[in-house]
């Protein structure tokens, strides 16, 4: 079995700067490269049957990606309600892709990872932290922005664009000291991939809390995943060979049936040290 090694010298280098207009205004520049290696299953060049109609095989030359981030946010804060501007462009090189294609001996695909080329995300964000009183806060987050991925696949040079844009939000109800009630929604346009396209996105999710003072360290839970039965997601893949003529093209819709229902009671030992996260970005690592 060959053997494959990897030395070479590389620079992640990572800068920050921030600027204070004001109290309640500023400015925030950020740039970085980092290293994003393949996954072992991903490299493992042993052909397995996945289901009766794909078969899998790793590349064992697969080369780790590389990926550059530049971003430039306008924090603003009015009163308790904050609110922030991002213009980004986030670019990774050597990019990692599942790809398709024929094996005509049983006329069945073959699954399998390619260094198929780079994609390119350039954009704006738009994110805000609302608070109504003291008893409801809400996040509302968008984004809009170019997405485009180049590579040559199996032959074939890919370059597909799409106008990419997201969605999401979520409420914070303290309806009592002790009872707090939570919805959250998500919605992702429909976008390019590197060997077709990914369909738009929606789902919605909603939890009860009850944490009562007399049951020190419990906390009892309601929670309904997938609100309005929306958790599909639908992909179609194509392939071309060196010459350009089209040898499949596959829809593939995948349907997780929802509501769910979800009912838990927690205890905890040490209520001490409890951290809160922060909300995310709405453009997320999902977009490449």
């Amino acid at each position: 079995m060959p053997e494959y090694k990897v030395r070479q010298l590389d620079w992640f280098p990572s800068l920050h700067l921030s600027y204070n207009f004001n109290e309640t205004s500023s400015v925030i520049f950020a740039a970085s490269r980092r290293i994003n290696r393949p996954r072992t299953k991903n490299m493992a060049p042993f052909l397995y049957r996945r289901h009766y109609e794909v078969y899998v095989v790793g590349d064992p030359e697969l080369k780790p990606e590389y990926l550059t981030n530049f971003e430039l946010t306008f924090d603003k804060k009015l009163g308790k309600q904050s609110f922030a501007l991002t213009g980004f462009y986030r670019g990774t090189d050597n990019a990692i892709f599942r790809v398709n294609t024929v094996y005509k001996k049983e006329n069945v695909l073959i699954r399998s990872y390619t260094n198929s080329g780079n994609v390119k995300a350039l954009g704006a964000e738009l994110n805000a932290n609302l608070t109504a009183g003291k008893f409801a806060k809400f996040f509302v987050g968008g984004s809009l922005y170019n997405f485009n991925t180049q590579g040559d696949v199996f032959g074939y040079k890919e370059d597909n664009s799409s106008t990419n844009w997201s969605l999401k939000s979520n409420m914070n109800l303290m309806l009592r000291k002790d009872l707090k009630f939570t919805l959250d929604f998500d919605l992702r346009s429909a976008t390019v991939t590197t060997q077709g396209r990914n369909e738009m996105f929606y789902m919605s999710n909603a939890a009860l809390n009850y944490s009562p003072d007399v049951l020190n360290g419990w906390n009892l839970g309601v929670k309904v995943l997938d609100l309005l039965g929306s958790n599909v997601t639908g992909l179609n893949t194509r392939a071309y060979n060196p010459s350009g003529t089209q040898i499949f093209y596959q829809e593939v819709e995948y349907t997780r049936y929802g509501p769910i229902l979800e009912v838990s009671a927690k205890y905890s030992f040490n209520m001490k040290g409890k951290s809160h996260k922060k909300a995310e970005s709405t453009f997320g690592k999902e977009q490449f």
